[in-house]
């Protein structure tokens, strides 16, 4: 892919990502009657949360802000995870756009990563934690509650890995097929 094909695809889903992202958050806390509110200085607020249930046992909608990443991870460091997004932004922007090609399997992911940063970037900016709705569980496991942005960084460094694991599986191959210097002497010796 040229480079201006790179910029384009990246950029389109970045901002599909971005637009689906604040979308949903908007629209399910809206369903569920829960205010997005700047939260005060004290990191224990969060608004009540209102539950519905999607596959009963397993999936539902319930509005929550977290302050901090995954599980609350940082809530005491809300500059440090913004900078750590623009960081992410910042170089996923560069690695799109400065080669003069790139391959899909290296733009999508960067793209899915661009988009979900900015998504949680708004909402920190804006609201001082992210809103996050979609909650799994079975019993008494649940995963932390999380958002599209949060799905999309996820899928996207999940993709970068599966890439990178792949690129070092071929260049291993590679290096065992080719031949060492001490082969091709002894296929020379061989040959009449």
């Amino acid at each position: 892919m040229n480079r201006l094909g790179a910029i384009a695809c990246y950029a389109s889903l970045a901002t599909a990502i971005i637009a689906s992202d604040l979308w949903s958050k908007r629209a399910v806390f809206e369903l569920l009657g829960a205010d997005a509110v700047r939260l005060a200085d004290d990191p224990n607020y969060f608004p009540r949360p209102r539950e519905v249930s999607l596959v009963d046992g397993w999936l539902s909608f319930e509005a929550t802000m977290n302050r901090g990443a995954f599980s609350g991870w940082f809530s005491r460091y809300p500059a440090l995870l913004m900078l750590v997004a623009l960081f992410a932004v910042l170089v996923t922007v560069l690695l799109a756009a400065v080669p003069r090609r790139s391959a899909p399997s290296i733009v999508i992911p960067l793209g899915l990563i661009c988009g979900g940063a900015l998504g949680n970037l708004y909402d920190r900016f804006h609201f001082g934690a992210v809103r996050d709705f979609i909650k799994c569980y079975r019993g008494d496991w649940v995963w932390p509650n999380f958002n599209i942005a949060d799905s999309a960084i996820c899928v996207g460094v999940g993709l970068l890995l599966v890439r990178e694991f792949a690129v070092a599986h071929r260049a291993r191959r590679a290096r065992r097929a080719a031949p060492t210097p001490a082969t091709e002497e002894a296929a020379r010796t061989r040959t009449p």
